[in-house]
């Protein structure tokens, strides 16, 4: 959408106001550099020529999110605080930033540059110390995210164990790396080897009887993801309102929904505990695509009301077989198991192990993992990984022991 000319003369509105207060600009996207933080505006446009405004801030004491280097130019969606325009102002001053069909295209240029002077840029500069951060982070939050204290909201991919380290980070200096090495296992290495239960309270069991021997939950609070589409009508002409009011009676109201012109999605995220809930409200409603054998194989027949997903993604740290004691939490690699909970559950595994070399103690664990998953750990899907010669990415090789 380069070519489009009111996009141009956005981003050289956008310029105008950034550069004179020290922001640097690289493609679509402007940067300032503070001791403790990366302030970050972004100018994206999206299908059909729309454009959004972006504001987002860097922790720099962080390790990265996506990358194996810490990042001098993060992406935006790499940022540990994002919000949009509209998030940042009054929804409808923020959908009036970029209509062009009531106004002129001056005053639309005007907007944008208003928006950014009265809104994004005091915002960001609230959030430009770690402990201006902390402190919002500490203080409630709700469906919107976090406000400011100019009522901004802003959202933040902070949680769990992640969250803890930051509010606990007494030296706010950039993170430095160090590059560590881990023994690899994923059902992925060599193809896609996914496992199948259909008996969702047996799985519930023996998950419950995993993570009491082995392993701490990163965040038990969010540990299950239960997600429902919810429609006027579907395609077989019925409402899936009632079967939605009735999640929100058990669960409470969702903490995120998604909402599109014709369907919305609520998303709810739940503590380990309430799983055996999740699968008798699953059971007592049957709310999944059904398979039908046809011509071209398997197809889903909508002769049920709608479909709710039970998306769970277990992050935890590792327990020590030997002396019981928690191993250091990496914030880069991470354990978890992911089910996908319909009628024929089926089970992704990926486990990464702080260890450099298969000594006794990692043997040990791998003995008494597997006891415990019904997934065969044949030492094919095993790989070490370190990091490249520019250190840049990590690279995989295979292992024997």
């Amino acid at each position: 959408m380069a070519s489009d000319p009111i996009h141009n003369k956005y981003r050289q509105a956008i310029h105008e106001v950034l550069k004179p207060k020290g922001f640097k600009k690289i493609a679509s996207t402007w940067y300032l550099h503070t001791p403790e933080t990366i302030l970050i505006v972004n100018f994206q446009t999206g299908i059909g020529g729309s454009h959004y405004l972006n504001a987002s801030v860097y922790i720099r004491c962080l390790p990265p999110v996506t990358l194996v280097t810490v990042p001098e130019w993060p992406h935006e969606y790499e940022c540990h605080m994002r919000a949009r325009a509209e998030e940042v102002m009054l929804r409808k001053e923020a959908i009036e930033i970029f209509e062009i069909y009531n106004c002129t295209e001056k005053e639309s240029i005007q907007r944008l540059k208003n928006a950014l002077t009265e809104h994004v840029l005091p915002s960001l500069y609230e959030l430009k110390t770690a402990e201006a951060i902390k402190t919002v982070l500490r203080s409630p939050s709700d469906l919107d995210g976090y406000k400011l204290k100019n009522g901004a909201r802003f959202n933040t991919i902070l949680h769990g164990a992640r969250l803890e380290f930051f509010l606990n980070v007494k030296n706010p200096a950039p993170f430095q790396y160090t590059f560590p090495t881990f023994l690899t296992y994923s059902t992925h290495a060599d193809g896609f080897q996914a496992v199948y239960m259909r008996d969702k309270k047996k799985l519930i069991k023996e998950l419950d009887t995993f993570f009491e021997e082995f392993a701490t939950l990163v965040d038990d609070s969010e540990a299950v993801q239960f997600h429902i589409v919810e429609t006027d009508k579907d395609t077989n002409g019925q409402s899936t309102k009632p079967l939605c009011k009735r999640a929100i009676a058990l669960f409470g109201e969702p903490k995120f929904i998604s909402k599109g012109p014709l369907r919305s999605q609520l998303n709810w995220q739940l503590p380990f505990s309430m799983l055996e809930q999740c699968i008798d409200f699953l059971e007592a409603e049957k709310p999944f695509p059904k398979y039908a054998n046809t011509a071209h194989g398997q197809e889903y027949t909508r002769d049920c009301v709608s479909w709710i997903t039970c998306y769970l993604n277990f992050r935890w740290k590792h327990l020590s077989p030997i002396s019981n004691v928690l191993k250091p939490f990496d914030f880069i690699e991470e354990s978890g198991i992911i089910l996908l909970l319909e009628n024929t559950n089926s089970i992704d595994l990926q486990l990464n192990f702080p260890f450099e070399t298969p000594n006794k103690e990692f043997l040990q664990m791998i003995e008494k993992i597997s006891a415990l998953l019904h997934v065969k750990m044949p030492s094919r899907y095993f790989r070490l990984r370190s990091p490249n010669k520019e250190r840049t990415r990590y690279r995989e090789e295979k292992i024997t022991f």
